[in-house]
């Protein structure tokens, strides 16, 4: 068996022009293994690489769309509300925001919710998205939180921003990493300590009160 097993592997080298006896099968079959190790070591050590820069970079370009004017006027309204503690209410842009719909607000919410799905089943570089700035990250989820809830109720749709909200407590016990020692995280207790957003929460309505809204 040995002897066909060398003929064999003999014949096969034949074909790529190397020629050895039983004499020296041994040391070139381990030889050659060790050349296609190392030569397999390093393609793997290429891919790896490459996967990792190409992750980065779209990460980059993702990140870039954030100073774009799509997105300013749904940055301009979280920053505003993240400066004063202040839940965001949809019926209440134009009030506290100037804002004359939630159109660049979506966006920005749906782009966070694409980051969230990519951190979190590992399509991109984690820690690329780490390096950002996860504190508007974080605070963003917050002041919507309220917002979110009243959609999830009004549409019926449960899982509306799951993903945020899952990076967002992700994201938690790191906030104090990125805050100088003196300042506090953004938290809802914290939200909800202020005067101002006492009527600013959602209140899921009763279920007689939704049925007669919706028969009328």
């Amino acid at each position: 068996m040995p002897g066909e097993f060398l003929v064999w592997i003999s014949e096969l080298l034949k074909q790529h022009g190397l020629v050895f006896t039983e004499d020296n099968a041994l040391p070139t079959v381990v030889s050659m293994i060790g050349y296609v190790g190392v030569g397999l070591a390093a393609y793997l050590g290429y891919r790896a690489v490459e996967r990792r820069l190409r992750k980065e970079h779209t990460v980059d370009i993702l990140l870039r769309l954030w100073i774009t004017p799509d997105f300013a006027e749904g940055l301009h309204i979280l920053d505003n509300h993240i400066a004063k503690d202040l839940y965001v209410v949809e019926a209440r842009l134009k009030e506290d925001d100037g804002a004359e719909n939630a159109k660049s607000l979506d966006m920005l919410m749906n782009f966070y919710e694409f980051i969230a799905t990519t951190y979190k089943k590992t399509y991109l570089d984690k820690v690329v998205i780490e390096n950002q700035n996860i504190k508007h990250i974080h605070d963003s989820f917050i002041v919507l939180e309220e917002l979110i809830n009243e959609r999830r109720h009004r549409w019926d749709r449960p899982s509306y921003m799951k993903e945020l909200e899952w990076l967002t407590r992700r994201f938690a016990p790191k906030m104090k990493k990125v805050l100088d020692t003196t300042a506090e995280p953004l938290t809802r207790a914290k939200m909800l300590a202020k005067p101002h957003n006492k009527d600013r929460l959602f209140v899921k309505p009763k279920p007689g009160l939704r049925v007669a809204a919706a028969a009328e």
